[in-house]
């Protein structure tokens, strides 16, 4: 398990609108189409001498940011699960800011996957936004969950998930853990009217007001989808999962990619 650390604490909650992702749409333009442009263009035709990169986390002040670009793969979290299905790497040939993004490569297989970094910021909370960029490309699209919010105190899951029949759109998921019948999980599924779209990348953010008990999806600037949370939600210590889960026998090879996590606290 890697050793847990963090950024400065934010004083504000940034507005979603500012959750774009990790670089310009002249850079965005340029990794859709199968590779970064020059480091440091800002998308004049001469720029003169090359500009420095400024690392997307060194712009921030959020409880939490990883880009992905420097140091061990996964080391700023507090843990980590891979199953025998699935490769994690750092990619340099698709990545939303460069130099690199964090993949998650699927095999074929009978059985389910599992595959994602967990962060504990350790610290309470009313409002958070746990915002990311996604990219899937394989050619057996199917549901599954690419990321969680949860509070380890009720304990109590909102996850970002990619649900229904194809084409699978965009939803939330809320999970009260042994809230139910027996101890079972109490699962309630609320989905979008948006497809997801593969072979490009996606900016997502995930709000969740813990005290106002709403909790709302934004994709690419917009939002598609929002939910109310149970009473069960209280103010207090959270943490954000980026990775693949609930991926149930992959017909194709996957690969998911991440890029540009933040997590930001009121």
């Amino acid at each position: 398990m890697a050793a847990a650390s963090t950024c400065a604490a934010c004083t504000a909650l940034v507005d979603l609108a500012s959750f774009t992702g990790g670089s310009t749409p002249a850079t965005d333009a340029g990794n859709d189409a199968g590779g970064p442009g020059p480091e440091g263009d800002a998308g004049a035709e001469d720029a003169g001498a090359d500009v420095p990169r400024i690392p997307f986390c060194a712009a921030t002040d959020a409880a939490f940011c990883d880009d992905f670009d420097d140091g061990d793969l996964g080391a700023s979290w507090s843990g980590r699960t891979v199953d025998d299905a699935s490769v994690q790497s750092k990619d340099t040939a698709q990545m939303r800011s460069p130099p690199a993004s964090f993949l998650v490569a699927v095999a074929p297989r009978t059985g389910g996957v599992e595959s994602y970094f967990e962060k504990d910021v350790a610290k309470t909370t009313e409002r958070a936004v746990w915002a990311f960029d996604v990219r899937i490309d394989t050619t057996s699209l199917d549901t599954l969950r690419i990321a969680t919010f949860r509070q380890p105190d009720v304990p109590a899951k909102v996850r970002v998930v990619l649900t229904g029949a194809a084409p699978q759109r965009w939803g939330l998921m809320e999970i009260l853990e042994n809230a139910g019948e027996g101890g079972a999980d109490v699962v309630r599924t609320t989905a979008s009217t948006v497809a997801f779209t593969t072979g490009v990348w996606h900016s997502v953010a995930l709000r969740v007001d813990i005290k106002g008990r709403t909790t709302q999806l934004t994709v690419d600037g917009t939002q598609v989808v929002s939910a109310p949370l149970a009473s069960a939600w209280v103010v207090g210590n959270v943490e954000g999962y980026l990775g693949i889960g609930s991926l149930n026998n992959p017909k194709s090879r996957w690969e998911i990619r991440y890029d540009n996590a933040l997590l930001t606290l009121q």
